[in-house]
């Protein structure tokens, strides 16, 4: 019986060592995922530098494209690199490369996809969803992932309905590109209720107290020596209008609001504080009227959020910071031909 022990340990000891030596022969990998190959080049899609949802400027057509970033483990950075890319799905409108190269040396490579700008201004967006093959992706790496779905779009159309509650992208500039049109007349076309109500009621004293009656209010840039003035007309002629207080021309008349709360890329407040008219009827400035309402309104030291409009880059809207159901919608005049 005892041999017989002695023999099962050693037929099982020389078992074991036959196992340690069969898989020491086939390579030292003891991951308990799959062995990453030494000619794996590590490729991913960098999430932090690329946007999973790239919103499209419908008035700057040089930038109709979404960019990718891709990067490779740092140990395969060296030889050029060309690697196919395989798009799993994509909208019509999206016009996707099927390959991407690293340049010799670099460490990471960008993908550009390019985008019909008058399809995505019909849908919500456009999607697609990219990958590459997992013999280029470590998956123990730290860099991305090897799937990407994504999609390109256009903010949503302002409107009477939704302006009160209307989120613009923090980074649009809507106050330089209101001031950057140069010398401009916008004419106040469309207001919230509220303000409308001031307008029909300033019309209507207009009508029967004044020898001018009251038409409408425009936005000068600039007027005189202001930057700025909120002017309000009558036919056949007459203004009167509301300016900065006096300094050196031209006087600012619209200045960024920062601090808590505040976005100077497009909240601003309207000190207007002087007031002139050059052949405005008698009685203009007659108190209680919708124009004083109106430019009691336009005063407010709470500001302004001007939002441009998607549709036309000539067209903003200002809505009330403190009480964002107050809203005027101004339109840059254009003369009949």
């Amino acid at each position: 019986m005892k041999n017989i022990i002695n023999k099962t340990a050693i037929y099982l000891l020389l078992g074991i060592g036959l196992i340690v030596a069969a898989c020491n022969d086939k390579n030292d990998w003891a991951g308990p995922g799959p062995e990453i190959q030494n000619s794996n080049p590590g490729v991913y899609f960098d999430m932090e530098l690329s946007p999973v949802s790239a919103e499209m400027d419908p008035f700057d057509l040089a930038k109709d494209s979404v960019i990718l970033i891709l990067g490779r483990d740092d140990s395969q950075i060296g030889a050029a690199l060309e690697l196919p890319v395989t798009i799993v799905n994509a909208d019509e409108g999206l016009t996707i490369p099927q390959s991407v190269t690293f340049a010799a040396g670099a460490a990471t490579a960008r993908l550009r996809i390019n985008v019909d700008m008058a399809k995505v201004m019909q849908v919500e967006a456009l999607k697609y969803t990219l990958a590459f093959s997992e013999d280029c992706f470590n998956t123990y790496g730290v860099g991305g992932v090897n799937r990407f779905e994504g999609d390109a779009f256009v903010p949503q159309a302002v409107t009477p309905e939704n302006i009160a509650t209307y989120v613009q992208k923090k980074n649009v500039r809507s106050i330089e590109a209101f001031l950057n049109e140069g010398t401009a007349r916008y004419d106040i076309t469309l207001m919230s209720d509220t303000l409308e109500t001031w307008r029909q009621s300033y019309q209507e004293y207009s009508d029967a107290t004044l020898a001018k009656p009251f038409t409408n209010y425009s936005i000068y840039l600039p007027r005189g020596d202001y930057q700025l003035a909120i002017v309000a007309k009558y036919s056949p002629s007459g203004l009167w209008y509301w300016g900065p207080a006096s300094g050196t021309a031209p006087v600012q008349g619209l200045f960024p609001m920062g601090g808590t709360g505040n976005n100077p890329l497009s909240d601003c407040y309207l000190p207007l504080s002087r007031s002139s008219h050059s052949s405005a009827p008698t009685g203009y400035n007659a108190n209680g009227t919708g124009a004083q309402k109106f430019r009691t309104f336009i005063q407010k030291k709470t500001g302004f959020t001007i939002i441009r409009d998607r549709d036309n880059k000539h067209v903003f809207w200002f809505r009330d910071k403190q009480f964002p159901n107050n809203w005027f919608k101004c339109e840059r005049y254009s003369p009949a031909p």
